[in-house]
């Protein structure tokens, strides 16, 4: 037996009714919370899985980021002629 049914409800909406839920006038309490700090990955255990996520997070800065030094003007000489560039 289903309960609540999402059969013939708009995509956009999602499966959960969260329209349904009463919302507060004001924000919570954020005394506290505490900061937020940075993450430390250079830990002496050779087996510790931080090693590989310092690896895979740099994979994302990289991606969110974007490389910096491509658009780097010391990357060597430039010819500003089309036909120039287009030699091998």
């Amino acid at each position: 037996m289903r309960i609540f049914s999402y059969k013939n409800r708009p995509v956009h909406l999602g499966p959960y009714p969260l329209e349904c839920l009463t919302r507060q006038r004001e924000l919570p309490p954020m005394g506290g919370v505490p900061e937020t700090q940075a993450l430390n990955y250079d830990l002496a255990d050779p087996h510790s899985i931080a090693h590989a996520m310092k690896r895979y997070v740099a994979m994302f800065d990289v991606v969110r980021d974007g490389c910096r030094r491509r658009h780097s003007t010391t990357s060597g000489p430039r010819s500003s002629s089309p036909a120039a560039s287009s030699r091998v």
